[in-house]
């Protein structure tokens, strides 16, 4: 069976992050549904569109302090 591309990256990113937590002394994962972190789920789905790494400095921008607000809220 072949591996696609997001699989290799999905691995890749595995990988680094069991070698990322033997650094700390305590780890806790939560799962958090979709419905509530749409803010994640809304800045992954516009990064599609774009062809390379956006972010921001300081502030983010107001959409997104509206959504991660709107999440707060459903929590």
């Amino acid at each position: 069976m072949a591996v696609t591309e997001d699989e290799s990256v999905s691995v890749a990113l595995i990988e680094e992050s069991k070698e990322r937590i033997k650094k700390f002394e305590y780890v806790r994962f939560r799962f958090i549904p979709g419905t509530k972190n749409q803010a994640a789920h809304k800045m992954a789905q516009a990064g599609k569109h774009f062809d390379s790494p956006m972010f921001w400095i300081e502030e983010a921008p107001e959409r997104v302090t509206r959504i991660v607000d709107l999440d707060r809220g459903s929590i």
